[in-house]
């Protein structure tokens, strides 16, 4: 409710009045009440803002109240009652709220006004609000008021129990204050506090009481618990009355129980022979036993202990047994054994003897009968056997008869029809006849030529057969004699298919009317009964088409269907042959048509047919009439000189066209032939020039090398058969520049005779007659000419030539600027006394591994040649027409770090054809990641990291090609590597040259840096390839390398190969020449390290330089030696750097000698004991390091 405002009220009463308003609260946590005179503002708070009177303005409350319980929860006896009393610093408590039902106090929930009253255990919570809205955060105790004392209980309760138990006990309090403990006693006395404190089940192993009591928190007994246990372990025993056996009356059974334990309870028993449970019945009296009878029966006594199961047989027999005879009389193909078995029941008391007697002639007077011993007698006749048994009370039974008859004849069988080969089915009957009297019973038989047994089909009816078989048969007569087994073979030419026809000749495309044939066959079956056809198109059946009777003669496009039927009205699937007739020939046509022209020509050959087109053209240049073994034409023909074509085109139906012919006159080149001819006969000079009117350029030569020896200019010829000559001019000082193809007029002022004449011509006199003429037609295929020795007839015509690139490339005597490899042809093969003398030239700047040895290549050149040396130049890359090289080779592989791979191929590489993801190399055990081609032949491979000296095999795919297009290919695809590490590092220790004294040429290297050797390579300068390459060998640091490049082995044997193992491979015992403290290295070749200046470098695997040295002869200098010094410099293997800052010559200061090793006193009389050995631990890579000294070669120098 609002109140007056206290901004009017005296300072000096709001002490007093906060502090009325606390004890207020405090007082019970009521309400608020009035204060002394003062006033609250409209919301319930004093005005904090200033005062009219000048005083101070109100403090603001923001502390929520506090508020006490008492007592503060726990556990009581009995009911208690609850005090909540508030307190709050600031203006006084408004209201406590507080909830007993466990839920959350709200300002909705019961005000607390009065102490509460708690009967039974609840959880208080509450909170209290200040006047000025503050609340309290929520509070709780609990209140346990315990007033009933806990009850006790045993699991199991007491009672009688066969074996010991476990007894667990157990306290319940309600909603009491919860169960301290349980004291027991076992031994019957009282349980109190003291008696012992129940912890886990309890095991009573005999008859115990069991007293206990249970005590909860708050101190209250429980009522005791007393339980006794009666535990009997033995069994009771049972005993039945009269004794089991057997009986002529029935029987009262009586069943009596003892028991010294707990006492008998029970008898169970059953009368049917099975085992008595539990479930079966109790007995509660005499048992009448009627019959055979097996008593089972137990006792149970009041523990639950059971007697074993004890089953009694009481046997009640009132009836006389029966006796059976097996076999029970019948008829048999033999005497027999009769097994007389007899049977008293399963209520009889048995058997005891079985009596027989046989007879003949069953009227006959009955024969005494006998007793039979074993349970049978034997029959060996007919007759009638009679028979009865008597059982142990002396019950005898009813005499039996039973009649035998003996059949020992077996019955015949046969089939009807007998077996033969037949054409339809045929049903066969199978007859029995018996003479045994007894009839027959059964036939057994089989289709498929196996031996008939009584498991075998029984015979029931006649047999419905249709193909081959094989049919064996017995019958069984009614004594089971068997008869003979009978074989009958039916073999049937069995027709379920329909019959074939064919049409002769099969359909297709004819050139002459055609008479066809229709053939009917059947196969194995009855045969062809009438063919039906049509030649409309239309479906042949029964009844629509033509009776076939007689050939068919077809000269028309015409579809012949036609159809057959066999005499068992088996038809077959229509069949369809088409018939298409041509019988024009085709019509060729030359382009251009025959002619005078004036230089080399295309003829094109075009046919035509009106049929089914052409098939081919044939022709000849050579005036032979065209036939099918004549060239084929496939492209334009090159006519270089006066030429007669003759063609003629056949069509797919075989028309062949009359030969056609074209005659093409080249007059102006036979005339410029005789010039051309002229010229080579004669001495023009610039005062008598020869003209040449009417030549073509076949080929225009670049200058390469040495001009006066290879000079630019062209090539002219007017006509296939030529002569040619060559114009040598510089091409730049013509108007305009020469180009193949072209018709000129020039003339020749001058002539230069040598292997191939060289003609001057006057610049002015070049004219251009005509241009793009096809000079390829002027060409000679000169493959099969042994052309070193037809060089005059030849040079500098246009030929072409066919061969194989034979062993390597050299540049001596093919010109300067050149390189040759000898060409093997048909007409100078491999072997021929002429095969070094025909060269296959190439400039160096134009030499490319695509054309190595074993290529096979076809070109046009016009013949060069050096004196007998025939030498067909392929001056540019476009003369090459045609070449097949070896598939290109894995040479290579090595690790170049723990992730990088280098492949090597003998060919340069279509680096297009290389995928960068590195897909086409696999190296088991190692992910390739990558592939970047290095160069022309190379490929670096990235890969994942490499197991240190692991063995890898890389293998490239056959999509990597090379230049021409050829596919890497197994089995030169792969290439063996070790994993990297990083190698070891060399120097050269020691030099031990060859000389006229028998020494071996040997260097020694020294291990500076352990790791592997593989590939670290030794060089000589002026030589192009390793003096020697290590092996693939982990060496450590010290160790002796001997390196063996000349063996003269004045004693013992050379080595063999080089050491891989370990050092004493090749024991020095063995091997003069090998050293077992270092490893012994075969060098690549044989090299003498003879006398002469060179440059000695050691190489790792990956071309960089480990060590160098240099070393001179005076009186051998070599001209080379100052470019491998200066080159040794400049890697910063030999000091100093410079001789006074310039190159170091014989002149400088210091000389190039005197910064040079000096190894002459070596090779001085006397130096066969010497070597040039290092001196200096030390390596400042300088003269200074080496000296000549005693050899020490195979061990430590310093």
């Amino acid at each position: 409710m609002s109140r007056p405002s206290s901004r009017f009220r005296a300072p000096w009463l709001v002490g007093v009045l906060a502090l009325w308003v606390v004890s207020a609260c405090g007082g019970g946590g009521g309400g608020p009440g009035p204060d002394a005179g003062g006033h609250e503002d409209a919301g319930g708070h004093e005005d904090a803002g200033p005062r009219e009177d000048g005083g101070h303005p109100p403090v603001r409350d923001t502390v929520p109240p506090t508020t006490a319980v008492s007592p503060s929860g726990g556990l009581f006896k009995g009911p208690t009652t609850a005090t909540l009393t508030c307190s709050d610093v600031g203006l006084g408590c408004d209201a406590t709220y507080y909830t007993l039902d466990g839920g959350a106090p709200t300002t909705g929930s019961p005000r607390y006004t009065e102490p509460l009253r708690i009967e039974v255990s609840a959880t208080l919570r509450f909170f209290s609000v200040d006047r000025d809205g503050n609340r309290e955060a929520e509070r709780s105790v609990r209140f346990v008021v315990d007033a009933q004392p806990p009850t006790v209980s045993s699991t199991p309760r007491a009672g009688t129990y066969g074996r010991g138990l476990t007894v667990s006990l157990t306290c319940d309090d309600g909603d009491g204050s919860g169960c301290v403990a349980i004291h027991f006693t076992s031994d019957g006395s009282p349980p109190s506090t003291a008696s012992a404190r129940y912890a886990s089940p309890l095991s009573i192993p005999a008859t115990t009481r069991l007293r206990f009591i249970a005590v909860d928190r708050a101190g209250h007994a429980s009522a005791e618990g007393d339980e006794r246990f009666l535990v009997d372990t033995e069994p009771p025993v049972t005993s039945a009355s009269p004794k089991w056996g057997p009986y002529a009356a029935p029987i009262l059974l009586t069943l009596s129980c003892s028991d010294t334990g707990s006492g008998c309870a029970r008898i169970h028993y059953t009368l049917d022979g099975t085992k008595p449970t539990r479930s079966s019945p109790v007995y509660e009296g005499p048992l009448l036993i009627e019959s055979r009878t097996q008593v089972g029966f137990f006792a149970v006594d009041e523990a639950g202990n059971e007697e074993p199961t004890r089953s009694l047989p009481y046997i009640v027999d009132t009836t006389p047994p029966s006796t059976v005879a097996s076999p029970s009389g019948g008829t048999f193909n033999t005497g027999m054994t009769v097994y007389l078995p007899c049977d008293d029941g399963l209520s009889g008391s048995g058997c005891y003897a079985t009596y027989a007697s046989f007879a003949r002639d069953a009227n006959a007077p009955v024969p005494p009968f006998q007793l039979v011993v074993s349970g049978s007698t034997a029959v060996v006749e007919s007759g009638v056997l009679r028979f009865y048994s008597v059982d142990r009370v002396g019950h005898a039974g009813a005499v039996k008869t039973v009649t035998f008859i003996i059949d020992r004849e077996k019955p015949t069988v046969s089939a009807l029809p007998r077996g033969g080969t037949y054409f339809t089915p045929q049903t066969v009957t199978l007859s029995c006849a018996d003479t045994g009297g007894t009839s027959c019973s059964q036939l057994y038989y089989t289709l498929d030529g196996s031996w008939p047994t009584r498991q075998s089909a029984r015979y029931t009816q006649s047999l419905a057969l249709s193909k081959t078989s094989t049919l064996l048969f017995f019958a069984v007569d009614g004594a089971d004699n068997d008869s003979e087994t009978v074989r009958e073979e039916y073999a049937f030419k069995s027709d379920t298919a329909a019959p074939t026809t064919v049409a002769t000749p099969s359909g297709g495309l004819f050139r002459t009317a055609q008479s066809v044939v229709l053939s009917c066959g059947d196969g194995a079956g009855i045969g062809c009964a009438s063919t039906r056809y049509t030649l409309d198109g239309t479906e042949p059946t029964e009844t629509h088409g033509l009776t076939y009777t007689e050939p068919l003669l077809l000269s028309d496009a015409t579809r012949l269907r036609f159809r057959s039927v066999d005499a068992l009205g088996q038809w077959e699937a229509p069949r369809q042959e088409d018939y298409e007739f041509d019988m024009e020939a085709p019509l060729t046509r030359a382009e251009p048509a025959g002619g005078a022209f004036d230089g080399p020509l295309a003829v094109h050959l075009t046919c035509q047919d009106t049929g089914k087109g052409c098939s081919e053209t044939r022709y000849t240049v050579d005036g032979s009439e065209p036939s099918s073994s004549s060239p084929r034409y496939s492209q334009p023909l090159l006519v270089g000189q006066t030429t007669t074509v003759r063609f003629a085109s056949v069509d797919p139906v075989g028309n062949v066209e009359a030969t056609r012919r074209e005659t093409y006159v080249l007059d102006a080149s036979t005339s410029a032939s005789s010039q051309i001819s002229a010229v080579r006969d004669s001495s023009p000079s610039p005062t008598q020039p020869r003209p040449i009117d009417g030549a073509f350029i076949t080929f225009v030569k670049p200058g390469v090398g040495s001009t006066p020896l290879e000079p630019e200019g062209f090539f002219l010829q007017a006509e296939t058969a030529g002569p040619a000559l060559f114009v040598e001019v510089p091409l730049a000082s013509l108007t305009p520049v020469p180009v193949g193809g072209e018709r000129v007029r020039v003339q020749v002022n001058k002539l230069t005779r040598s292997t191939v004449l060289r003609a001057g011509i006057d610049a002015a006199s070049f004219t251009v007659l005509g241009t793009g003429y096809p000079v390829k037609a002027l060409a000679q295929d000169v493959s099969g000419v042994v052309l070193p020795t037809s060089i005059p007839q030849y040079s500098s015509e246009l030929v072409t030539l066919r061969g194989e690139l034979v062993g390597a490339y050299t540049s001596d005597g093919t010109g300067s600027g050149f390189s040759s490899i000898r060409l093997a042809t048909v007409g100078v093969p491999t072997g021929s006394t002429y095969a070094y003398r025909l060269l296959f030239r190439l400039p160096e700047l134009e030499q490319s591994p695509e054309l190595t040895p074993g290529c096979r290549v076809a070109f046009t050149t016009p013949l060069w040649a050096n004196g007998s040396y025939a030498q067909p130049t392929l001056w540019k890359w476009e003369q090459l027409e045609a070449v097949a090289c070896a598939s290109p080779r894995v040479v290579f592989a090595q690790a170049l770090s723990a992730t990088q791979v280098e492949v090597r191929f003998d060919r340069r590489l279509d680096v297009s054809t290389v995928d960068p993801a590195g897909g086409q190399f696999s190296i088991p055990g190692l992910t390739v990641t990558g592939a970047t081609p290095q160069g022309t032949s190379e490929v670096r491979l990235q890969t994942a990291f490499q197991v240190p000296r692991e063995q890898y095999e890389v293998t490239v795919s056959d999509t990597v090609k090379d230049r021409l297009g050829a596919r890497v290919q197994s089995p030169s695809d792969s290439a063996d590597f070790r994993g990297f590490a990083t190698p070891a590092r060399l120097r050269i220790s020691e030099i031990d040259p060859s000389r006229e004294f028998g020494a071996e040429g040997r260097v020694e290297l020294e291990v500076l840096q352990s790791g592997p050797m593989t590939n670290i390579t030794l060089w000589a300068g002026g030589i192009e390839r390793p003096l020697a390459t290590l092996p693939d060998v982990d060496v450590a640091l010290g160790d002796i390398i001997v390196v063996h490049l000349s063996e003269v082995a004045l004693s013992g044997s050379k080595l063999p190969r080089s050491e891989v193992s370990r050092k004493d491979e090749l024991p020095g015992s063995t091997y003069p020449l090998a050293h077992d403290a270092a490893w012994d290295v075969r060098g690549t070749f044989s090299f003498a390290l003879p006398r002469g200046d060179r440059v000695l470098r050691l190489k790792d695997p990956f071309g960089n330089l480990q060590d160098g040295v240099a070393l001179i002869h005076p009186s051998s200098r070599v001209s080379s030696y100052l470019t491998e010094l200066y080159a040794l410099q400049d890697e910063q293997q030999w000091k100093p750097a410079s001789c006074g800052g310039v190159r170091c010559t014989s002149v400088t200061s210091p000389t190039s000698d005197e910064i040079s090793v000096n190894m002459k006193t070596l090779f001085d009389s006397g130096g066969g004991g010497m070597s040039l050995s290092r001196i200096r631990v030390e390596d400042s890579d300088a003269m200074l390091d080496w000296a000549v000294r005693n050899k020490s070669v195979g061990l430590p120098n310093l």
